[in-house]
């Protein structure tokens, strides 16, 4: 018994692992994109492109020459997967009934090619013969190059169509246009690795097995509504598929160890492999799973303080027009009138809130910058907190160095910002106490430090002070009326600017320090 060779165990590995991955992501787009534009033919075309794999994964791994030109001469239909990716491309953006015809046409361009092939196949394959580590590969013909050109101008089209699309579309579909266009990209230029043996390029064709990882921005686009920051979700995309497709392979692999374990020592354990790979797995489940608990949590306790934000002034609201109807006595109506302006207030003001927590996972080019002097700037947001540090008769005290240089930023955000991090000084700190705002120039950049003398933040609490809806139990019992929130928001806007945030505390009950700086430059 021969072992197989281990370049080509990693090939199959790879490309088991995609065709795997191709079939789930199309499973998920049936299930989950119901009612979805375009969902059920990514699917499609997903299924498709695993089809194709697994025929080629064939026609490479036989030493049959009759069996593997039949599976390659099959491989010709991949310019139907062309088209259905067009199709659902151009049924996610809302264009297939305008474009119908212009479907029609490459579809039937496409089946006649591929019927083409099937009757004429010495022009589209030549007989394949061993290449590289692989018992057969594909020889290309005379006519092969009709193959590529047509997949190209799919592509190309697919590409003019979305950037049409892109120029006038709101926020929302110009960002998935951009998933699908790299989805493109991605998946059609590692599948495109593939050819360049079959031209005399000597590569290693394993890369075009990851040609799956194309699919996930796409997933993720037509399966996503808050799909607002295109760089946070890319990073998602890209983390998520390969821990997929590591864990897949890492089962590949242990099969292929356990097999070659078991030639090389008949005596060896069958189980002692798949046992730790299961441990192994299960630990990183259970892990994995932790994490997932701990979100849906967080993002439960936030639903429930929003609700009961609304609930409040809404109620003053039926009160205060409870009484307006009942009473005829002038005081007492504009006492009513006035608890609904007031209500009003908070109302707009919850409302910013939430408006502000989505703008700021927008892109960046939502950012207007503009070169301010960074000492008025903290001023006025000093200023604008003073009142309510005065009625919890909190100490607030500001200090600058002499000459610290301008720094480009989005004014108002930046301001919400630094507002954040203050008020939730002035929050966690008990009356009595000392909030104090120094600014500063250090390695150059611009440095915000936020001292305050209040419950402070415990080891176990300080990582994840900047999660979205986190809140630690003292900071619940020191201001109910939290969101968790802000320091995420105040996190996230500071880094649009190329800054970074930082805090610190000695301990429960020692004070908390927060530290921001920004890019700044030297007048």
């Amino acid at each position: 018994m021969m072992l197989m060779d281990p370049r080509l165990l990693i090939f199959n590995s790879v490309y088991c692992v995609s065709i795997v991955l191709s079939v789930g992501i199309a499973g998920y787009a049936f299930v989950r994109g119901r009612g979805v534009r375009g969902a059920g033919l990514f699917g499609v075309a997903c299924l498709s492109m695993a089809f194709f794999e697994a025929v080629n994964l064939v026609g490479l791994n036989s030493a049959d020459q009759g069996i593997a030109n039949t599976a390659f001469l099959i491989t010709g239909g991949a310019v139907i997967t062309a088209c259905f990716n067009l199709h659902w491309i151009l049924a996610a953006l809302g264009k297939s009934s305008e474009k119908k015809r212009t479907l029609a046409f490459f579809y039937s361009v496409a089946a006649v090619l591929w019927i083409f092939f099937a009757l004429f196949p010495v022009v589209f394959l030549d007989t394949s013969s061993p290449a590289l580590y692989f018992p057969n590969y594909q020889n290309p013909g005379p006519l092969h190059f009709l193959f590529i050109v047509f997949i190209v101008i799919t592509f190309i089209y697919a590409s003019a169509v979305m950037m049409r699309v892109h120029v006038h579309a709101g926020l929302i579909v110009r960002n998935k246009t951009r998933y699908f266009f790299g989805s493109l990209i991605v998946t059609y230029f590692l599948a495109g690795l593939f050819l360049l043996p079959a031209y005399g390029v000597g590569i290693d064709p394993v890369l075009s097995g990851l040609a799956f990882l194309g699919l996930l921005p796409a997933a993720y686009a037509l399966l996503r509504t808050d799909i607002l920051d295109i760089q946070t979700a890319g990073k998602q995309i890209l983390v998520y598929g390969l821990v997929i497709f590591c864990l897949v392979l890492l089962f590949e692999v242990a099969g292929a160890a356990n097999a070659a374990a078991a030639y090389a020592m008949p005596d060896f354990p069958e189980w002692i492999i798949p046992l730790t790979i299961s441990l192994l797995l299960a630990a990183v489940g259970g892990i994995i799973w932790r994490r997932i608990r701990f979100v849906e949590s967080l993002k439960y306790d936030f639903i429930t303080v929003i609700t009961h934000k609304f609930r409040t002034p809404l109620t003053h609201v039926k009160w205060a027009l409870d009484e307006f109807k009942r009473s005829d006595i002038e005081s007492d109506r504009a006492e009513a009138i006035d608890e609904i302006q007031s209500a009003n207030v908070r109302l707009v003001d919850l409302t910013d809130i939430l408006i502000g927590l989505i703008q700021v996972d927008a892109s960046d080019y939502l950012y207007h910058l503009e070169k301010v002097d960074p000492e008025p700037l903290i001023r006025r947001v000093i200023e604008g907190v003073n009142i309510r540090a005065r009625e919890k008769r909190i100490r607030l005290e500001f200090s600058t160095e002499t000459s610290v240089p301008p720094i480009s930023v989005d004014t108002k955000r930046i301001q919400f910002a630094l507002q954040i991090i203050i008020e939730n000084a002035i929050s966690y700190t008990p009356e009595g106490g000392t909030v104090t705002v120094a600014l500063g120039w250090h390695n150059g950049g611009v440095t915000f430090t936020i001292h305050d003398t209040g419950i402070g933040i415990s080891p176990e609490e300080l990582p994840h002070i900047f999660s979205k809806f986190y809140r630690g139990p003292r900071a619940k019992a020191a201001d109910t009326e939290g969101m968790g929130i802000g320091l995420y928001m105040a996190r996230n806007i500071i880094e649009r600017h190329g800054g970074k945030i930082y805090a610190d505390s000695a301990g429960v009950g020692q004070g908390t320090t927060f530290s921001i700086k920004l890019p700044g430059s030297p007048a």
